[in-house]
């Protein structure tokens, strides 16, 4: 199966989660697939080597514990995402979009030269486990993480990542893949519900984020998809940055993901018409209390809400932009 084709049916699968199974899963879930991979960095020059690679200020990372950020090419469209969190003497871990780690490692190693950095794929040692709601941390008997902080701590046999930001995940658990099983019987025993990894990206459309793969049709700029927080605008040059800061400083990029809510059932790849005018696709679909929620890729000229819109022959609303208009500081 394609790329393209695996999203696909991806997002099909996402859109047939009901309102009800949405709900039940908010006040505490674990997604034993959520479809992530696993890269760890290490070496002396590991932070400066990011910091000219990434569209992210990573000087910060090492008294945060990490960070998020994006690779992009030449054109600022994004090549891949990544979470980082310090891993301690084993360097950084990356937890990247399931099956990029390759790629990621690939596009690093074509530009290292004669920095001390190390890498290594993971994804045959270890598994990734989403852990999200409302009530996640107090059954984990968790104590919150400082704002702008992330840590790794062990957990059972394996790592709690926290401080992820990433609606819907609040944590991510990084197993040894022979424990998995063990450690899932654990977390249904503090009474989290087990979700399906559509039901994981269900709760994601629901939550307004984007996700590489899905909502950046054939490539996007981290504008485009409102990830302010993989973003810096004061650091110094990486790949990309010329179009990216061009792009910022004229406010809006030509097109926007945004928050959209309709009357009817709507499957992604729908495109959305401005009279009969194309003006953009659904990307993500999810089940609300009436209707549906969705994301959607539109045109600058619509996003202010004074064109009727339509998508699979009924009204569609705007209901915001993915990740707000503009970073609320820069």
């Amino acid at each position: 199966m394609s790329d393209a084709s695996g999203a696909k049916q991806a997002a099909a699968e996402t859109a047939a989660v009901t309102f009800a199974r949405r709900a039940a899963l908010e006040p505490g879930f674990f997604a034993a697939a959520p479809g992530r991979s696993l890269l760890r960095l290490w070496g002396a020059d590991t932070i400066p080597f990011l910091q000219t690679k990434l569209t992210q200020d990573t000087r910060p990372w090492p008294a945060r514990g990490g960070g998020y950020a994006t690779a992009t090419d030449i054109n600022g469209r994004i090549l891949f995402d990544l979470q980082a969190f310090a891993w301690g003497e084993r360097g950084w871990l990356l937890v990247l979009e399931e099956g990029r780690a390759e790629s990621a490692l690939a596009h690093f190693d074509r530009y290292l030269i004669s920095e001390k950095v190390e890498l290594e794929l993971l994804d045959e040692r270890l598994s990734v486990v989403a852990l999200g709601g409302a009530e996640v941390a107090a059954r984990l008997g968790l104590e919150p993480v400082a704002e702008g902080q992330r840590t790794a701590e062990p957990w059972r046999d394996g790592w709690l990542l926290r401080g992820v930001g990433l609606a819907p995940a609040d944590a991510l658990l990084v197993l040894p893949r022979e424990g998995v099983a063990d450690s899932l019987e654990a977390l249904a025993a503090l009474g989290l519900e087990a979700a399906t990894a559509a039901e994981f990206d269900a709760l994601r459309v629901a939550a307004g984020r984007a996700r590489i793969g899905f909502d950046d049709g054939a490539g996007a700029i981290p504008l485009e998809l409102g990830l302010w927080d993989a973003m810096s605008f004061r650091k110094g040059c990486y790949l990309g940055q010329e179009i990216i800061e061009r792009l910022f400083s004229r406010s809006t990029p030509a097109r926007r993901l945004m928050r959209l809510a309709s009357p009817v059932a709507l499957a992604p790849g729908t495109p959305v018409l401005a009279g009969e005018d194309v003006v953009g696709t659904v990307t993500g679909v999810v089940a609300a209390s009436e209707g549906v929620e969705a994301l959607g890729l539109l045109k600058r000229a619509v996003l202010d809400g004074s064109v009727a819109l339509t998508a699979g022959g009924a009204p569609l609303t705007i209901r915001g932009f993915v990740g707000g208009e503009r970073p609320a500081q820069v």
